[in-house]
C-alpha cells in the first residue's frame, strides 16, 4: 500500500473543490494539523486552547466514510492520506524527525518517518536551498 500525497498545487485543488461542502474545515485541519479523522471527529470545544493555539486530543470517533477526491483527477484517496500529505510537507520543509514524532504522537522517530514520510524532490531541494546558503555564509566570512 502507498499512499497519495498531494503536493502543493493539488491541495488547493482539493480544497478549492471541497470549499462549500460540510467536511471542508475538517479537510483543512486535518491537512494542517495531520490529526487522524477520529481524532478530528473527536474534538470538542473545550479540547482547542486558543492561547497557545493547540488542540487537546482526548477521545477519537469512527466515521464509516470510503475515499475521498476522485472527481478531481488525483489519485483516489483515503482521508488518512491527508495526515501523510502534512507530515511530507513537514519534512520537506526540513522539520526534524524528533519534531515529526512528536507531531504525529509516535515515540521513535524512525517509525514516524518509515510511515508518514517518503523520498521527494522537495526535500531534496530544500536540503540544496541550506547547503547552498552554509556555503554563501562561509564564502561571505572569509
Amino acid at each position: 500500500f502507498q499512499p497519495v500525497v498531494l503536493n502543493d498545487a493539488e491541495m488547493d485543488r482539493f480544497l478549492a473543490a471541497a470549499e462549500g461542502h460540510r467536511p471542508y474545515a475538517l479537510f483543512g485541519i486535518a491537512l494542517r494539523t495531520g490529526m487522524r479523522m477520529g481524532e478530528l471527529l473527536g474534538l470538542k470545544w473545550r479540547d482547542i486552547d486558543w492561547a497557545n493555539k493547540a488542540a487537546h486530543v482526548d477521545r477519537t470517533l469512527q466515521d464509516s466514510h470510503g475515499p475521498i477526491a476522485r472527481e478531481l483527477g488525483l489519485d483516489p484517496a483515503r482521508f488518512h492520506d491527508l495526515r501523510h500529505t502534512h507530515f511530507q510537507g513537514l519534512a520537506d520543509e526540513g522539520v526534524s524527525p524528533r519534531g515529526i514524532a512528536d507531531r504525529a504522537g509516535h515515540a521513535d522517530p524512525a517509525f514516524a518517518m518509515r510511515v508518514y514520510t517518503r523520498r521527494s524532490i522537495a526535500g531534496q531541494e530544500k536540503a540544496v536551498e541550506i547547503l547552498n546558503a552554509k556555503s554563501s555564509r562561509k564564502t561571505r566570512q572569509n
